[in-house]
């Protein structure tokens, strides 16, 4: 079972801050936090946002936007939403500044913690 399943159908509410080295950014937080109608995704790593043809992409512009997939391979979480945009996460080694990468906290059932190699 995909343990990032409780994230699929969410729809963005908010973005408090942008991801952490995200290009273009001007903020020096160290983390950023993603409001959804189910809950919370804290991401403390490197992220980018990007449409499927590899344009960087607003984070304004996905505020309203439904969550489509999830997944992580061994260097990086995606999470996809409507219309083929991709959230990337890095789970690289290198970029990160504590033990999670992210945190998913639900309104309701387990919190998601987002490791290299391990989703707990």
């Amino acid at each position: 079972m995909n343990k990032l399943t409780p994230i699929i159908g969410a729809q963005l509410v908010s973005v408090t801050t942008p991801c952490p080295n995200f290009p273009g950014s001007s903020s020096d937080m160290e983390e950023a936090h993603l409001e959804f109608d189910t809950g919370n995704l804290a991401i403390y790593n490197p992220c980018t946002l990007q449409c499927d043809s590899g344009l960087t992409v607003e984070f304004n512009s996905i505020i309203g936007g439904q969550v489509t997939d999830a997944f992580a391979s061994s260097d990086e979480l995606a999470i996809v939403f409507a219309g083929r945009i991709y959230l990337k996460i890095s789970l690289k080694e290198e970029d990160f500044i504590q033990a999670e990468a992210a945190v998913y906290r639900p309104k309701s059932g387990p919190i998601i913690v987002m490791r290299s190699g391990n989703l707990a």
